[in-house]
């Protein structure tokens, strides 16, 4: 499967470069641990990663249905409010964070001691401050451009997943041994509305979702989807973790976007796969 006439976007990040890499060298001052020690063995049960898709507020009720909960970024205080007041204690809660833009302390400021907080190295200095208070905290590092892999130290464990906090979760999911990763929240499109969350931007002034693209995804007989440039980027790293990892993975995507019609894609040419070697032996 691949996009058809469209290539792969080069984001532009609203934090410059050198920035970025001077945020990972200062990463070890906040005294943090590494994830090392949440990483482990495959896990049978599955995880609900929650993006903050428009999708996020008709589907939230089946956050239920899971032991374990990983929030990506900027879902974490509609999450909260929404969903954790009344369950806050009944679950185990991760929240991700990998944007190094200080915007992002605005998103968390329903900040709790119980929630365990994944803070990449590459994340600004105000939000390893905002979230000094928190007792569970953890952070880990962003494989990025070779530049940027340059910086680690030899041996240093690297969180795959591209462009967007919603396919480091996935990638984060991973390394922390599970298997069966459900998607909450990755409408990775917007709506008919030109909704792009189930909240809106903190600050509408900073953040703007930039060109809109109209794109089909094989051929012509497909939807069509209206998307961001970050929307664009996680699609193609969604396709890249597919072509690696789907083998070992069992993913559910609980939306209607791009993300969700590219799995029963998968999961149809995996069953006629099936069908063509189960008739070969």
């Amino acid at each position: 499967m691949s996009l058809v006439k469209l290539d792969a976007p080069v984001l532009e990040t609203a934090v410059p470069t050198a920035k970025i890499y001077q945020n990972i060298l200062d990463a070890d001052k906040y005294g943090l641990s590494p994830i090392d020690s949440l990483l482990g063995p495959c896990r049978d049960e599955p995880i609900a990663l929650i993006g903050g898709g428009p999708s996020l507020s008709k589907n939230i009720s089946k956050l239920d249905n899971y032991n374990t909960l990983m929030i990506a970024g900027s879902a974490h205080d509609y999450v909260r409010k929404e969903y954790l007041e009344r369950n806050l204690y009944t679950q185990t809660v991760y929240c991700i964070i990998c944007d190094p833009d200080p915007i992002m302390c605005d998103y968390l400021q329903r900040k709790h001691a119980y929630i365990t907080y994944l803070i990449a190295s590459q994340c600004d200095r105000t939000m390893f401050k905002h979230l000094k208070d928190m007792p569970k905290k953890y952070y880990w590092n962003s494989m990025g451009n070779e530049a940027q892999n340059k910086i680690f130290k030899i041996g240093e464990k690297l969180i795959i997943g591209g462009c967007t906090v919603g396919t480091r979760a996935i990638g984060m999911a991973m390394a922390m041994g599970y298997r069966k990763i459900h998607l909450y929240g990755y409408d990775t499109c917007l709506t008919n509305q030109y909704k792009h969350h189930a909240y809106d931007f903190v600050n509408p002034d900073k953040e703007t979702l930039g060109d809109i693209r109209e794109i089909k995804i094989d051929g012509e007989d497909s939807p069509t989807f209206r998307c961001a440039g970050y929307m664009l980027a996680q699609i193609f790293d969604f396709q890249y973790i597919l072509k690696h990892f789907s083998d070992m993975l069992d993913i559910e995507v609980h939306s209607d976007g791009p993300l969700a019609y590219l799995m029963s894609k998968a999961k149809i040419k995996f069953e006629q796969e099936k069908v063509l070697k189960n008739g070969k032996s």
